[in-house]
């Protein structure tokens, strides 16, 4: 991802109990959670283990060359 780039505002309401985490491997986001509003900065290195994955979320690359790994555990149905 370049810097700018947006992961648009979603959830995994498709993904019933489900684990759901995302490490960013180079460069860093900003990640903004929708019950809040909060945002928070996550540079390489650190990981996001959503309290739930049916909570809505976006994120934003921060810098060009952005590297996010998402892991997720659970049934999917479509």
């Amino acid at each position: 991802m370049d810097a700018g780039d947006v992961v648009p505002m979603h959830d995994h309401t498709n993904r019933p109990a489900t684990s759901h985490i995302t490490i960013v491997l180079k460069g860093s986001i900003s990640i903004t959670f929708a019950s809040s509003g909060k945002e928070r900065l996550v540079p390489a290195g650190e990981l996001i283990d959503y309290a739930s994955d049916q909570e809505q979320h976006m994120f934003t690359a921060l810098e060009d060359g952005t590297i996010v790994l998402n892991i997720m555990r659970g049934p999917y149905t479509k």
